[in-house]
């Protein structure tokens, strides 16, 4: 849902889905936009997140949903990392939550119910950040400016690419991923910016 958060002469500032404000939004209408979106894996966000990407829009979805697990450094609910000297779990404890978010497929269309950075791999969150993107294009003035300010993650585990920062898509493909050529050694960065600068 979409509302008008805050209003005066010089701006109007938006609360809701991006997707949704963008499309309420004129053709080149926007001088700057500036964006930090989740970077992928690294972060769940307080309360209900999950937004339906790509499939069939008149779909009557039949969600296949999994509650995704993991334990993380509790400082605003990030993942750990070990190369910045973030605590290790057995030192301290206390500073260290449980973590649980949604993910699931629609059994008829395809289409993936799930936060933005939180999706099961990196190709999945560029798409997402791309439909996104589009949209702000669409909005941009033709003399308008679009910064992004987007990190990498890295990989948590050897031989994993679709686990990281603990959220893993599917526990069973483990080991084929791990004798896979395209696997990664533990803390490999994933260049998730890389892939569509």
């Amino acid at each position: 849902m979409t509302r008008l958060y805050f209003e005066d002469p010089s701006c109007q500032l938006y609360l809701g889905d991006a997707r949704e404000v963008l499309r309420q939004l004129p053709e080149e209408s926007i001088n700057c936009v500036v964006t930090s979106p989740p970077f992928w894996g690294l972060r769940k966000y307080a309360g209900e997140q999950e937004v339906v990407w790509s499939g069939d829009g008149k779909c009557k979805h039949q969600w296949n949903m999994e509650i995704i697990s993991t334990e993380t450094f509790a400082r605003g609910g990030h993942v750990p990392d070990y190369a910045y000297g973030q605590p290790y779990r057995s030192t301290r404890p206390e500073l260290w939550q449980r973590v649980e978010h949604k993910r699931g497929f629609c059994s008829i269309c395809g289409a993936i119910k799930c936060a933005l950075g939180l999706e099961p791999d990196p190709s999945m969150y560029i798409g997402h950040l791309i439909q996104l993107l589009r949209e702000i294009k669409r909005v941009l003035c033709r003399d308008g400016v679009c910064f992004i300010h987007l990190d990498d993650t890295r990989a948590s585990h050897p031989g994993d690419r679709a686990k990281v920062g603990g959220f893993q898509a599917n526990p069973s493909k483990d080991r084929a991923e791990a004798e896979s050529p395209m696997a990664m050694r533990k803390y490999s960065l994933i260049q998730t910016y890389g892939e569509w600068t």
